[in-house]
């Protein structure tokens, strides 16, 4: 998968754009995207769900509850974020 930093909101002072989290239990996963100018948002999961949402319902907790988890912080939750907040540098897990 491919993303384009010319596509994908950059630098929003505590947010990032890309959120990937993954359920230990059931094995599940889901990634969302923010646009720029947070227009919209896509979340996709491993079981084919797509949703399209406004851009500022993206955030690691939204995109965790997709898949059954209580947030980011969950005890069965392993997540990234694909933007280092308040950066223009993205995660080496996301290809700019």
């Amino acid at each position: 998968m491919h993303f384009s930093k010319s596509v994908y909101e950059v630098n929003r002072s505590g947010y990032g754009n890309m959120y990937y989290c993954y359920n230990t239990v059931t094995k599940q996963f889901a990634l969302g995207a923010r646009t720029v100018n947070s227009a919209y948002g896509l979340v996709v999961t491993s079981t084919s769900d797509t949703k399209r949402v406004t851009g500022s319902t993206i955030t690691g907790n939204y995109v965790c509850t997709t898949i059954g988890l209580s947030s980011t912080s969950d005890a069965n939750a392993i997540t990234w974020q694909g933007l280092e907040t308040g950066t223009a540098n993205w995660r080496d897990w996301v290809q700019s």
